[in-house]
């Protein structure tokens, strides 16, 4: 009786192509570091700085001197293309908030919904 698993059969990576995939791997994880790197000396002290699916949230909360309330603004970063870079500001939410923490939570919950409502409609086109 013949098995048809008795020939052995190996398939390998050419390899200059196996050390060019090694260089890319360690080439993109090089980018994100030094992206993260930079993001950290350009932001301001007491932004929140959160990733969620391929953009950057930022949100700096600001008491308000009249009724020591909190809310926060937000801004998006993101990368359209391997050419555009958008910055969008958020319109500032309307609610007011009795802690720093409160209002920085809720612009980063504010900024997830823009951000799948925006990959959403990126789907449907």
């Amino acid at each position: 009786m013949l098995l048809f698993f008795s020939v052995k059969t190996e398939k390998t990576m050419p390899e200059e192509l196996f050390f060019l995939f090694i260089a890319s791997c360690i080439g993109l994880w090089l980018i994100q570091l030094a992206a993260e790197w930079i993001d950290r000396r350009r932001i301001k002290p007491g932004t929140v700085m959160k990733r969620y699916r391929g953009h950057l949230i930022l949100a700096k909360a600001h008491q308000e001197p009249d009724t020591d309330d909190w809310r926060a603004s937000i801004h998006v970063q993101f990368n359209e293309g391997t050419l555009t870079f958008q910055d969008v500001q958020l319109p500032a939410p309307t609610s007011y908030f009795s802690t720093k923490t409160a209002a920085e939570k809720h612009a980063l919950k504010e900024a997830r919904r823009w951000i799948d409502r925006r990959l959403r409609e990126a789907e449907r086109r």
